[in-house]
């Protein structure tokens, strides 16, 4: 969808949507630390950190972030495969490191003994 809407199909896209992805997985990463250390794993704390936290992010990226971003994609008109590559290793790197692969849930101490699939 984004893609289809973009003006721009190439490294530019692909730069803006790795970037608010790996964001967004931060968020997640936070929150849910957040949760299992302070909440006790009961996903309350999760929801309700989610709720605020990505409005908010929202708000300030829309705010503060958008006019300096486009100036710089009008300005700039070379090199945004090599900085597009690099978030998307950037990217590769935090989702596998996060162990979102093959996991059964979301906890961050996933121990062996807890019947996961590392076993």
């Amino acid at each position: 969808m984004f893609h289809v809407m973009s003006e721009d199909k190439r490294f530019k896209f692909l730069l803006s949507f790795c970037l608010a992805d790996t964001t967004s997985l931060w968020v997640m990463a936070v929150t849910n630390l957040l949760d299992f250390y302070l909440g006790g794993g009961r996903y309350v704390l999760l929801l309700i950190s989610r709720l605020i936290a990505f409005p908010l992010l929202e708000y300030l990226a829309w705010r503060y972030l958008r006019k300096p971003y486009l100036e710089l994609q009008d300005a700039v008109k070379k090199g945004w495969g090599v900085l597009a590559g690099m978030i998307v290793l950037y990217y590769m790197l935090l989702y596998l490191a996060g162990g979102h692969c093959g996991r059964d849930n979301c906890d961050p101490c996933y121990a062996k003994e807890e019947g996961g699939r590392g076993e």
